[in-house]
């Protein structure tokens, strides 16, 4: 129901709605979309490289790349100890700085956004902005890498 208002001086009458209460939120994307899915492989692929600081050309190459220097660096004695679940170790593993991936914090918050799986104006934590840049990776890592 509006409100009325006269202008005494201009003998304007103006109407004031009052605003909706209720918001509809924008459609956000899953993290199993196939257009995400894409978008990570293709991070991948631009963040891996080989021993000799060459690029890979296709996604496989880089997927199993990746999964090997994890393999390599990751899996000792005491890590698999610390961290038995495969996941919490590649966060581990990445938060070593890994070939050229994301590290600051604002960077991943960035990266997530431009996939838009955030539902809008909420504002999640740093921790599971990062933990959802490592596990969205690291699930598409094993995909390719499954046989």
């Amino acid at each position: 129901m509006p409100t009325v208002e006269i202008d005494s001086r201009s003998s304007n009458i103006n109407y004031h709605y009052p605003l909706p209460t209720t918001h509809y939120p924008l459609p956000t994307m899953k993290s199993n979309t196939k257009q995400v899915r894409d978008l990570i492989k293709e991070h991948i692929l631009e963040c891996v490289y080989d021993l000799d600081s060459n690029q890979f050309s296709t996604y496989q190459g880089a997927a199993k790349h990746l999964y090997s220097e994890f393999d390599r660096v990751a899996n000792y004695g005491l890590n698999l100890q610390r961290f038995p679940n495969n996941q919490k170790r590649f966060m581990d593993y990445m938060q070593g700085l890994p070939f050229n991936f994301l590290y600051y914090s604002d960077d991943i918050s960035k990266f997530i956004d431009t996939l838009d799986i955030n539902p809008p104006k909420k504002t999640p934590n740093i921790q599971a902005t990062e933990e959802l840049y490592y596990y969205l990776i690291f699930a598409e890592m094993m995909k390719a890498i499954a046989p």
